[in-house]
Protein backbone atom coordinates (compact mmCIF):
# COMPACT_ATOMS: atom_id res chain seq x y z
CA UNK A 1 0.00 0.00 0.00
CA UNK A 2 3.08 2.16 0.10
CA UNK A 3 3.78 4.45 -2.57
CA UNK A 4 5.28 7.82 -2.82
CA UNK A 5 3.47 11.11 -2.47
CA UNK A 6 4.51 13.68 -5.70
CA UNK A 7 4.33 17.23 -4.67
CA UNK A 8 3.05 20.47 -7.05
CA UNK A 9 6.31 22.41 -7.22
CA UNK A 10 9.96 21.80 -6.18
CA UNK A 11 10.78 22.75 -2.71
CA UNK A 12 8.01 20.39 -1.97
CA UNK A 13 6.01 17.54 0.06
CA UNK A 14 5.97 15.18 -2.51
CA UNK A 15 2.33 13.65 -2.56
CA UNK A 16 1.38 10.32 -4.11
CA UNK A 17 -2.10 9.31 -2.75
CA UNK A 18 -2.61 5.69 -2.58
CA UNK A 19 -5.71 5.83 -4.72
CA UNK A 20 -7.79 8.87 -4.01
CA UNK A 21 -11.60 9.25 -4.58
CA UNK A 22 -13.22 12.37 -3.62
CA UNK A 23 -16.17 12.06 -0.97
CA UNK A 24 -19.53 12.19 -2.38
CA UNK A 25 -21.65 15.00 -0.96
CA UNK A 26 -25.10 14.05 -0.16
CA UNK A 27 -27.86 15.86 -2.21
CA UNK A 28 -29.98 18.21 -0.36
CA UNK A 29 -33.02 18.17 -2.89
CA UNK A 30 -35.70 16.08 -4.44
CA UNK A 31 -36.69 16.10 -8.03
CA UNK A 32 -40.27 16.14 -7.48
CA UNK A 33 -41.34 14.11 -10.41
CA UNK A 34 -39.37 11.85 -9.66
CA UNK A 35 -40.40 8.21 -8.58
CA UNK A 36 -37.03 6.78 -7.15
CA UNK A 37 -34.15 9.13 -6.14
CA UNK A 38 -30.00 7.48 -5.64
CA UNK A 39 -28.56 8.33 -2.69
CA UNK A 40 -24.60 9.19 -2.92
CA UNK A 41 -22.49 6.16 -3.11
CA UNK A 42 -21.08 4.73 -0.34
CA UNK A 43 -17.90 3.48 -0.49
CA UNK A 44 -15.92 0.90 2.27
CA UNK A 45 -12.45 -0.36 1.31
CA UNK A 46 -11.88 -4.34 2.12
CA UNK A 47 -9.88 -7.30 1.84
CA UNK A 48 -11.88 -9.52 -0.10
CA UNK A 49 -11.50 -9.63 -3.60
CA UNK A 50 -14.81 -9.17 -5.52
CA UNK A 51 -13.74 -7.44 -9.36
CA UNK A 52 -15.17 -3.90 -8.70
CA UNK A 53 -18.93 -5.12 -8.18
CA UNK A 54 -21.51 -2.49 -7.48
CA UNK A 55 -24.11 -3.55 -5.14
CA UNK A 56 -27.49 -1.87 -5.53
CA UNK A 57 -29.70 -1.75 -2.59
CA UNK A 58 -33.60 -0.52 -2.25
CA UNK A 59 -34.59 2.25 0.75
CA UNK A 60 -38.17 2.72 1.66
CA UNK A 61 -39.00 4.72 4.34
CA UNK A 62 -42.13 4.45 6.22
CA UNK A 63 -43.61 7.88 7.32
CA UNK A 64 -45.20 6.37 9.88
CA UNK A 65 -43.13 4.50 11.79
CA UNK A 66 -39.87 6.66 10.10
CA UNK A 67 -37.82 3.41 9.95
CA UNK A 68 -36.75 1.80 6.18
CA UNK A 69 -36.75 -1.18 4.96
CA UNK A 70 -33.97 -2.32 2.98
CA UNK A 71 -33.93 -4.88 -0.01
CA UNK A 72 -30.48 -6.08 -1.74
CA UNK A 73 -31.37 -6.05 -5.29
CA UNK A 74 -28.55 -7.68 -6.48
CA UNK A 75 -26.64 -9.69 -3.86
CA UNK A 76 -23.56 -10.97 -5.27
CA UNK A 77 -23.74 -14.81 -5.66
CA UNK A 78 -20.18 -15.49 -4.21
CA UNK A 79 -19.72 -12.88 -1.62
CA UNK A 80 -21.90 -13.74 1.13
CA UNK A 81 -19.56 -11.64 3.62
CA UNK A 82 -20.20 -8.63 1.57
CA UNK A 83 -23.90 -9.21 0.80
CA UNK A 84 -24.61 -9.40 4.82
CA UNK A 85 -21.63 -6.22 4.92
CA UNK A 86 -23.96 -4.32 2.35
CA UNK A 87 -27.25 -4.96 4.07
CA UNK A 88 -25.90 -3.89 7.37
CA UNK A 89 -23.95 -0.61 5.77
CA UNK A 90 -28.33 0.17 4.35
CA UNK A 91 -29.92 -0.93 7.57
CA UNK A 92 -27.24 2.10 9.33
CA UNK A 93 -29.20 4.50 7.52
CA UNK A 94 -31.10 6.97 9.30
CA UNK A 95 -34.02 9.42 8.38
CA UNK A 96 -32.01 12.42 8.45
CA UNK A 97 -29.51 11.04 5.34
CA UNK A 98 -32.36 10.67 3.22
CA UNK A 99 -32.34 14.16 0.81
CA UNK A 100 -34.56 16.61 2.34
CA UNK A 101 -38.02 18.07 0.40
CA UNK A 102 -37.09 21.71 -1.16
CA UNK A 103 -39.55 24.10 -0.21
CA UNK A 104 -38.82 26.57 -2.95
CA UNK A 105 -41.65 25.79 -5.20
CA UNK A 106 -42.88 29.21 -6.02
CA UNK A 107 -43.56 29.69 -9.82
CA UNK A 108 -44.10 26.42 -10.37
CA UNK A 109 -46.83 24.06 -11.65
CA UNK A 110 -47.30 20.63 -9.32
CA UNK A 111 -49.48 17.87 -9.89
CA UNK A 112 -51.64 16.60 -7.28
CA UNK A 113 -48.91 13.72 -5.80
CA UNK A 114 -46.23 16.71 -6.20
CA UNK A 115 -48.05 18.97 -3.70
CA UNK A 116 -48.40 16.22 -1.69
CA UNK A 117 -44.84 15.20 -1.80
CA UNK A 118 -43.86 19.55 -1.24
CA UNK A 119 -45.69 19.67 2.47
CA UNK A 120 -44.03 17.02 3.89
CA UNK A 121 -39.92 16.98 5.25
CA UNK A 122 -38.81 13.70 2.80
CA UNK A 123 -39.98 11.84 0.04
CA UNK A 124 -41.39 8.29 1.33
CA UNK A 125 -40.63 6.49 -2.50
CA UNK A 126 -38.31 4.46 -3.07
CA UNK A 127 -34.55 5.18 -3.34
CA UNK A 128 -31.48 3.38 -4.66
CA UNK A 129 -28.41 2.93 -2.89
CA UNK A 130 -25.28 1.88 -4.22
CA UNK A 131 -22.05 0.65 -2.05
CA UNK A 132 -18.64 -0.51 -3.14
CA UNK A 133 -15.85 -2.11 -1.63
CA UNK A 134 -12.42 -1.37 -3.49
CA UNK A 135 -9.80 -3.83 -2.64
CA UNK A 136 -7.17 -1.02 -1.61
CA UNK A 137 -7.17 1.99 0.99
CA UNK A 138 -8.80 4.99 -0.22
CA UNK A 139 -8.45 8.29 0.91
CA UNK A 140 -12.08 9.79 1.14
CA UNK A 141 -10.39 13.59 2.02
CA UNK A 142 -7.15 14.03 1.00
CA UNK A 143 -4.29 16.94 2.22
CA UNK A 144 -3.59 19.64 0.02
CA UNK A 145 0.16 19.70 0.67
CA UNK A 146 1.13 22.65 -1.79
CA UNK A 147 0.54 24.95 1.15
CA UNK A 148 3.23 23.96 3.06
CA UNK A 149 6.03 24.79 0.68
CA UNK A 150 7.66 28.09 2.52
CA UNK A 151 6.98 26.68 5.72
CA UNK A 152 9.17 23.37 5.18
CA UNK A 153 11.82 24.88 3.04
CA UNK A 154 13.50 26.04 6.26
CA UNK A 155 14.23 22.80 7.15
CA UNK A 156 16.00 21.87 4.66
CA UNK A 157 18.88 24.55 5.57
CA UNK A 158 18.36 23.58 9.23
CA UNK A 159 19.25 19.82 8.52
CA UNK A 160 22.15 21.09 6.10
CA UNK A 161 23.55 22.45 9.28
CA UNK A 162 23.38 18.98 11.37
CA UNK A 163 20.75 20.06 13.49
CA UNK A 164 18.60 17.52 12.78
CA UNK A 165 18.79 13.48 12.55
CA UNK A 166 17.04 13.29 9.01
CA UNK A 167 19.11 12.39 5.57
CA UNK A 168 19.09 13.32 2.70
CA UNK A 169 19.07 11.00 -0.17
CA UNK A 170 21.13 11.18 -3.54
CA UNK A 171 18.40 13.46 -4.74
CA UNK A 172 19.02 15.79 -2.02
CA UNK A 173 15.73 15.24 -0.67
CA UNK A 174 14.65 14.46 3.14
CA UNK A 175 12.26 11.32 3.92
CA UNK A 176 10.28 11.12 7.15
CA UNK A 177 8.08 8.38 6.61
CA UNK A 178 4.55 9.15 8.52
CA UNK A 179 2.74 5.76 10.10
CA UNK A 180 -1.29 6.32 10.76
CA UNK A 181 -3.46 4.26 13.18
CA UNK A 182 -6.83 4.19 11.81
CA UNK A 183 -10.08 3.51 13.01
CA UNK A 184 -12.68 1.38 11.56
CA UNK A 185 -14.93 4.82 10.51
CA UNK A 186 -11.45 5.74 8.71
CA UNK A 187 -10.19 8.68 11.12
CA UNK A 188 -6.85 8.99 12.07
CA UNK A 189 -6.40 8.17 15.93
CA UNK A 190 -2.30 8.46 16.11
CA UNK A 191 0.46 9.29 14.57
CA UNK A 192 4.03 8.31 14.15
CA UNK A 193 7.29 9.53 12.49
CA UNK A 194 10.30 7.33 11.78
CA UNK A 195 12.68 9.91 12.14
CA UNK A 196 11.05 11.74 14.70
CA UNK A 197 10.66 14.99 13.16
CA UNK A 198 11.61 18.07 14.33
CA UNK A 199 9.66 19.72 17.63
CA UNK A 200 9.31 22.66 15.35
CA UNK A 201 8.04 20.76 12.38
CA UNK A 202 5.19 18.81 14.13
CA UNK A 203 2.98 21.90 14.50
CA UNK A 204 3.26 22.24 10.79
CA UNK A 205 2.48 19.02 9.70
CA UNK A 206 -0.12 17.75 11.90
CA UNK A 207 -2.86 20.08 11.34
CA UNK A 208 -2.43 19.33 8.16
CA UNK A 209 -1.94 15.40 8.46
CA UNK A 210 -5.36 15.28 10.80
CA UNK A 211 -7.51 16.42 8.53
CA UNK A 212 -7.25 13.32 6.37
CA UNK A 213 -9.65 11.05 6.37
CA UNK A 214 -9.48 7.62 4.72
CA UNK A 215 -12.86 5.62 3.61
CA UNK A 216 -14.06 2.83 6.49
CA UNK A 217 -12.46 -0.80 6.19
CA UNK A 218 -13.32 -4.47 6.59
CA UNK A 219 -11.82 -7.47 6.69
CA UNK A 220 -14.01 -10.46 5.54
CA UNK A 221 -17.21 -8.22 5.81
CA UNK A 222 -15.82 -7.26 9.40
CA UNK A 223 -15.21 -3.40 10.18
CA UNK A 224 -11.69 -3.07 11.42
CA UNK A 225 -9.38 -0.88 11.98
CA UNK A 226 -5.83 -0.41 10.37
CA UNK A 227 -2.46 1.20 10.20
CA UNK A 228 -0.45 2.25 7.30
CA UNK A 229 2.73 3.91 6.67
CA UNK A 230 3.31 7.15 3.96
CA UNK A 231 6.54 8.20 2.98
CA UNK A 232 6.73 12.15 3.18
CA UNK A 233 9.52 14.11 1.51
CA UNK A 234 10.48 17.27 1.58
CA UNK A 235 12.47 17.88 -1.97
CA UNK A 236 15.36 20.78 -1.22
CA UNK A 237 16.70 23.28 -3.90
CA UNK A 238 20.47 21.98 -3.17
CA UNK A 239 21.80 18.52 -3.32
CA UNK A 240 23.85 16.63 -1.01
CA UNK A 241 26.76 17.60 0.01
Amino acid sequence: MNKYWQGFAQSIILFDILLFSTAVVAEQTVVMSNTRKDLPTKIETTNVRNQDYIWQLELTPNQNTRQIQVKLMNPNPTQALLNSRALEIAHKMTMDQLPRVSNDFKNKSLNSDEEKIAKIQYYYGKYTLFIKFPETVQYAVKPHFSQLQNQLEPFCELNGQGNNKFKFDPQGNITINAKFSVNFNGKIQQISYTPNIDTKMRPILEPLLKKIRFYPRNEHGLPKSFSIEQPIIIQCHFSAT
